[in-house]
């Protein structure tokens, strides 16, 4: 799926200044595209991002689709608007990324949201 950043960047706007981590699992070349092109329209709305895709080694479950997790409840429900059915129409969740054994080449600081392009999920 193609991201076309114009479509949800006025969906952006209460992002504009802060930091988002955009993250995704290695090795996935299709999630990296994805994840690009949302780096693309964050940076479009001024939004600091923080590039660790291709970044996550999992041993164990996978998360599908894109994961919104922010310390604020009402900007992960902003994000989800903006690149779910709503916005985009990214299937996007607020559900933090499973947690396995593997190993991570990114992200020791935090910050307060992060964006995580998943495995594509399958079709029905």
């Amino acid at each position: 799926m193609r991201a076309n950043p114009h479509l949800f960047r006025p969906s952006l706007a209460p992002f504009h200044g802060r930091i988002l981590r955009v993250e995704s699992y290695a090795l996935d070349v299709e999630s990296a595209f994805l994840a690009l092109q949302l780096m693309e329209a964050f940076k479009a709305a001024h939004i600091e991002v923080e590039n660790n895709i291709l970044s996550q080694s999992p041993i164990g479950p996978l998360a599908l689709g894109v994961r919104v997790t922010d310390t604020d409840n009402a900007s992960v429900s902003a994000l989800l608007m903006a690149l779910g059915p709503e916005g985009a129409g990214f299937a996007v969740s607020p559900e933090p990324v499973p947690q396995g054994a593997g190993f991570s080449t990114g992200g020791a600081v935090p910050v307060p949201a992060t964006v995580f392009v998943g495995a594509k999920p399958p079709k029905p």
